[in-house]
């Protein structure tokens, strides 16, 4: 059988139509070599599936199934509370440190100072939590310093327990909340970083629970104090205590700021040793303590550093599981060994009236 395209018939060489079709067909017939295949026909064979469609089939099954596990495992991850609590020995592995009145440090070493670290001043600078200090002159032309504000900040970022939350107590102002305004951070029901205050105006406690930190900042004779208890391996991590780190807490003062005797910082006082001691004992305070205490009532003329001395004692206690062994050291240079000098400024009263009478 042949298929026969007829070209020279007269009668439809004209015909546009079938001179497309001849056309069309004599391509077909030569691009499937019709002629071979009718002279030997072959059986029909069913066609075999295409290993396309199957792939075709099970791509969009696989991601399917693919993002149900991976939206069960979200939910799952949020039905599961975070583990925000500290993982550490309570507390056998924590350190502390205090800065209070004019001003006195004791670091993470169980080391006494007093220091002059006029400005700011960092105590506290870790991946996770950083606090500064303020000092000014206690009064005009002293060497002595006070603090005058405390900034904490609980560093967000770095852990899913807690935003960044920052606090900033001023000398003339305690505030009860966190710079933003709230008091928490963290689940809701298991806050991981709280502010708490305790007496209004004058004592908060800030608590990181996933990190085992407890804060405390109090506000008394004009002046600001800090206590704070770390873990051991936050408080004397890898790059806190390096050489030239400026960390108060953990390397204490530069030399250069550290008061050697008191005749540095006692060149103008305000009252006799005498009445100054009285004041101060009485309070249960330690040898260390109680010099400082008479050092900043000295000073100061202000009778409520003593309560300051006696609150920075009670957070030692509180706070450092080697407070026995602490608050039995004393201090480099108590006051008791300096020479009693006549206080200025009764003197200067007692001239001001015998100028007056002589008046």
């Amino acid at each position: 059988m042949k298929i026969r395209i007829g070209y020279g018939n007269t009668a439809v060489r004209g015909n546009i139509s079938h001179r497309t079709l001849a056309s069309g067909l004599f391509v077909l017939n030569n691009k499937y070599n019709c002629h071979a295949r009718l002279k030997h026909p072959q059986p029909e064979r069913e066609e075999e599936e295409q290993p396309v469609t199957e792939i075709a089939t099970f791509e969009p099954q696989q991601q399917q199934h693919q993002h149900q596990q991976h939206r069960h495992q979200q939910q799952q991850q949020q039905q599961q509370p975070l583990n925000c609590s500290y993982q550490g020995t309570y507390p056998q592995n924590m350190r502390h440190c205090g800065l209070f009145g004019d001003p006195h440090l004791k670091t993470f070493h169980g080391q006494f100072q007093t220091c002059r670290v006029l400005g700011a001043w960092p105590l506290i600078d870790t991946k996770y939590l950083a606090v500064t200090v303020t000092n000014v002159p206690v009064r005009p032309g002293s060497a002595a310093t006070v603090t005058s504000k405390i900034t904490v900040i609980v560093k967000g970022g770095v852990s899913p327990c807690t935003r960044e939350k920052v606090y900033e107590a001023h000398v003339d102002h305690l505030p009860g909340s966190f710079a933003d305004g709230s008091n928490t951070s963290g689940e809701h029901t298991e806050h991981s970083t709280k502010l708490k205050v305790l007496k209004e105006n004058e004592h908060v406690e800030i608590s990181v629970r996933h990190l085992g930190v407890l804060i405390s900042v109090r506000r008394h004779a004009g002046a600001l104090s800090f206590s704070g208890q770390l873990p051991e391996d936050l408080a004397m991590g890898t790059g806190v205590a390096q050489k030239g780190s400026q960390q108060l807490c953990a390397n204490g003062c530069p030399v250069g700021e550290q008061f050697t005797s008191s005749n540095d910082a006692t060149e103008y006082l305000a009252i006799f040793r005498e009445t100054a001691l009285s004041l101060c004992e009485g309070r249960g305070l330690s040898p260390t303590y109680l010099e400082w205490c008479v050092f900043d009532v000295m000073t100061t003329s202000d009778k409520h550093f003593a309560e300051t001395a006696k609150a920075a004692q009670d957070d030692v206690i509180l706070m450092d599981p080697m407070a026995d062994a602490v608050l039995s050291s004393v201090a480099q240079w108590p006051i008791s060994s300096a020479p009693r000098r006549t206080a200025v400024w009764p003197a200067l009263a007692m001239l001001l009236i015998a100028l007056a009478a002589w008046r």
